[in-house]
């Protein structure tokens, strides 16, 4: 508030803004509406006295100023101490009402007092300049942060990122993709029952199977895919590019496949090795065979063939 002469003004200053982009914007309309306490002191009631029956319109500056609007209004006659001053603006179509308390008489004191004036309108107008630089900062407003999500988006470092998560040879695999191979609940593998004492294990690729000479050891190999078409046998040679086997064939029969986990099973006794010489880490591989394709060696693992310590 200010004095001329004996004239006391009261300044109304409000910056807009659209709320989609925090852009300074003129507003179509603003207005400040004066609410005092009534009479019995029970409610709040409009000053008809201040402006035109309680409101005041503010005027869109006509300078460079977009967004900013002001008011000079005399207070002069004014017996109320407390006002509460509803502003109502329409800004890109968009309604946006604000609220501001004035203390008539502390703003008299402060005239009185020769004290710097602290309007609190123009206190709200620093506040939503402040705003405003904040949301159109380059650095740091809606602006940055749209440039930040795009960037997300196309970033080459996330996508390296990626790449390097997913690991070599991925092509069109999603994680969907995945979630639908194993299932909406925990994957059962079914493993072989113990078939009348004899022990049954699983062989996986580069591993090191042992075995006593002769003993009743069935082993199942679980190859990825559907190979129920196709018969297997397994074989080990004393060196690796050996042409015939030092141990079997032994045949594992036609495989069995299994939907639910994609992979077919086949079984691998040993139990004719009791007629086989002990030997030490043999090359030993699973094959595949169906009539009219070429063998298929989906496994290979060492075996190694002890021998029995016979006692009287």
């Amino acid at each position: 508030m200010v004095k001329l002469g004996t004239t006391e003004m009261l300044i109304l200053a409000i910056t807009t803004s659209r709320f989609s982009s925090g852009a300074k914007y003129t507003a179509s309309a603003i207005t400040a509406t004066f609410y005092k306490v009534n009479g019995a002191g029970d409610a709040l009631e409009i000053d008809t006295s201040i402006g035109t029956s309680g409101v005041v319109t503010l005027s869109a500056d006509t300078g460079s100023k977009t967004g900013f609007h002001t008011a000079l209004q005399n207070v002069s006659a004014v017996t109320a101490k407390i006002y509460v001053v509803v502003y109502e603006a329409t800004v890109d179509g968009v309604a946006a009402i604000s609220i501001e308390f004035l203390d008539i008489d502390a703003e008299r004191k402060k005239i009185a007092d020769n004290l710097p004036v602290d309007i609190s309108a123009l206190a709200l107008e620093e506040t939503a300049q402040a705003i405003g630089s904040i949301l159109v900062s380059s650095t740091y407003g809606l602006s940055a942060l749209k440039d930040l999500l795009e960037a997300i988006d196309t970033s080459t470092e996330l996508q390296a990122r990626f790449t390097e998560i997913k690991g070599t040879n991925w092509t069109n695999e999603t994680l969907k993709a995945i979630k639908d191979l194993v299932g909406s609940g925990p994957v059962t593998v079914a493993l072989p029952a113990m078939q009348a004492g004899v022990s049954a294990s699983y062989i996986t690729q580069g591993a090191h199977v042992k075995i006593k000479r002769g003993d009743g050891y069935i082993y199942t190999a679980q190859i990825a895919g559907d190979w129920s078409a196709w018969t297997g046998h397994c074989g080990a040679k004393i060196n690796e590019d050996d042409a015939t086997y030092a141990v079997g064939p032994i045949a594992s029969g036609a495989g069995v496949y299994d939907a639910a986990t994609n992979t077919t099973l086949f079984s691998v006794p040993f139990t004719a090795t009791h007629t086989a010489t002990a030997y030490r880490k043999l090359y030993a591989e699973i094959e595949l065979n169906k009539t009219g394709s070429d063998p298929y060696t989906p496994l290979e693992f060492f075996l190694t063939i002890k021998q029995d310590i016979v006692r009287d």
